[in-house]
């Protein structure tokens, strides 16, 4: 009866750590690469690729002595590109973001704006939004690529996209917040 018990043990532990290495965060060593300034993500929609604008960060870049530095910058903002993605609902996009490694934490929103909503007037290349509500956000499978669907009325809107990479929810290493632009069209 103890052998059975054992074995049971055992099976039970050993099927946790499989499942643990199958959703397992990066690791410190996996993440080096990303150091520096947070890069992009991309929305592919109708073939075609967009770029996120940054907005809040929480990153590490290697100094002069080569330390680690964690640098933490606040856009009090959703920064997105200028010109908006014009789609027609539904729509679906490919979201890739720009580590190709599980992330640890990531949730979207698709927001609606109006220029009210608008934090400062845009630049050439970006503009910041502070919309007044914001609907729940989704929790997606943790994966940096894949496939979301969306049915919203004509308008303007922010797809907001927060992910983070290593460490354990919420202290993850690297944290960014990615906006789009989209113009939904009738």
């Amino acid at each position: 009866m103890k052998k059975i018990v054992l074995l049971l043990l055992f099976a039970l532990a050993f099927s946790g750590c499989q499942q643990m290495a199958a959703t397992a965060t990066p690791t410190h060593d996996a993440l080096a690469p990303y150091y520096g300034t947070p890069e992009p993500a991309t929305v592919i929609v109708n073939g075609k690729s967009y770029k996120s604008g940054i907005g809040t960060t929480k990153w590490i870049y290697i100094d002069a002595v080569g330390s680690e530095v964690m640098a933490i910058g606040d856009a009090f903002a959703i920064i997105t590109p200028v010109l908006p993605i014009v789609v027609t609902s539904p729509f679906s996009l490919t979201l890739e973001l720009p580590i190709p490694l599980s992330p640890t934490e990531i949730a979207y929103s698709l927001i609606p704006v109006t220029d009210k909503d608008r934090a400062q007037e845009p630049s050439k290349q970006t503009a910041s939004w502070n919309p007044l509500s914001y609907p729940e956000p989704i929790f997606p499978p943790l994966m940096y690529q894949q496939e979301l669907t969306f049915s919203a009325d004509p308008g303007l809107y922010v797809l907001d996209v927060l992910a983070g990479w290593g460490g354990t929810k919420p202290h993850v290493r690297l944290r960014a917040d990615y906006g789009f632009l989209i113009e939904i069209q009738e």
